[in-house]
């Protein structure tokens, strides 16, 4: 499979749990200040994997610890790229100098964000993004600069 996933903050660690228990179909993961930390308590087949995984986290980080992060990835991603930033949580700073193209490029993306305290999943090619969960198909939040980069990519 070619499914390219991109998670921030619980997306991010709901993205590593899917990559974990579908590796087969998983190309690469791109994780923005993943709860990673937090793998340790969730459900299912946690395992270490090897597919390409590229994190970004801010030095700055308030929401989630940059250390607990660098620890629970270097446990669980054999093939793992790890950007240190000089920036916040939402990677204000560092959001602008991603090759987004790149990332995104050639492949089915799943984008996996956190809306309202709820896991949300959006596939661009697909349509509306849409939540499994309670939300009941509301649109997805996403930073203004994500949701409109990503926009213009569709």
């Amino acid at each position: 499979s070619d499914i390219r996933i991109v998670g921030s903050s619980f997306g991010g660690l709901m993205g590593a749990l899917f990559a974990m228990e579908n590796e087969d179909r998983v190309k690469n993961l791109t994780l923005l200040a993943p709860a990673t930390h937090m793998i340790h308590m969730a459900p299912g087949k946690i395992r270490k994997i090897s597919i390409p995984v590229c994190i970004y986290h801010g030095t700055e980080d308030q929401v989630i610890p940059l250390k607990d992060v660098e620890k629970s990835a270097g446990e669980f991603f054999t093939n793992l790229t790890f950007h240190k930033v000089q920036d916040d949580h939402f990677l204000h700073r560092t959001f602008r100098t991603i090759d987004w193209e790149r990332l995104l490029a050639l492949g089915q993306t799943l984008v996996v964000a956190l809306r309202v305290g709820c896991p949300v999943f959006w596939v661009p090619t697909r349509g509306t993004p849409t939540c499994p969960l309670s939300c009941r198909g509301n649109p997805l939040w996403l930073p203004g600069q994500l949701r409109r980069t990503l926009w213009s990519m569709l």
